[in-house]
């Protein structure tokens, strides 16, 4: 309840927190949880509603999903498949499969740290399949770098280099660019 309370020569009332988040609640209706601000360290976002409108396929995946932003798409599923054949033989050439529980246990430990990459919040996508999801995403991503390098062989049945259109909408891809040269 509320208590008076002198302060030199004006008296008022002193509102406990609960009264005065009531009081303000009825000049605006806001909600009582507010999600926190970006962190300095988010530096992925979806991209605005506007842009979309004037293209939206510049802005979408086509193809395949990296992260959770478009993670649910469900014309992006069938690429899936080929990141979990890049999983396998990444895992085939890798020497100590040990290496692997490490990663996923350090991508586990900075799962925090992830989530604060990006601006959208996932909250559908629980712990251990947002981890999975970037073990998954980051290895394919790793191993697409190694065999464009042709760092190795890559096997027959890879059916993302054996298409030219694939090969070309990845050969195109600015990032890829850089991050081949």
């Amino acid at each position: 309840m509320a208590s008076t309370s002198p302060n030199g020569p004006n008296n008022y009332t002193a509102l406990s927190e609960e009264e005065d988040a009531m009081m303000f609640q009825h000049i605006i209706d806001i909600p009582k949880v507010v999600e926190p601000h970006l962190s300095p360290e988010c530096c992925i976002h979806k991209v605005p509603e506007k842009f979309l409108e004037v293209n939206p396929e510049a802005y979408t995946p086509q193809y395949i999903s990296i992260g959770p932003l478009h993670h649910d798409n469900p014309k992006l599923k069938p690429m899936e498949r080929g990141k979990h054949r890049y999983f396998h033989f990444f895992l085939k050439r890798l020497p100590k499969k040990q290496a692997l529980d490490n990663f996923k246990s350090f991508l586990g430990e900075n799962e925090a740290k992830l989530h604060r990459f990006y601006s959208e919040r996932f909250p559908g996508l629980s712990s251990d399949p947002f981890v999975n999801m970037m073990l998954l995403d980051s290895i394919f991503i790793m191993d697409l770098f190694l065999r464009e390098s042709k760092s190795y062989q890559h096997q027959e049945d890879d059916n993302l280099f054996s298409k030219p259109w694939m090969k070309r909408t990845f050969s195109t891809s600015s990032a890829y660019n850089i991050l081949t040269r």
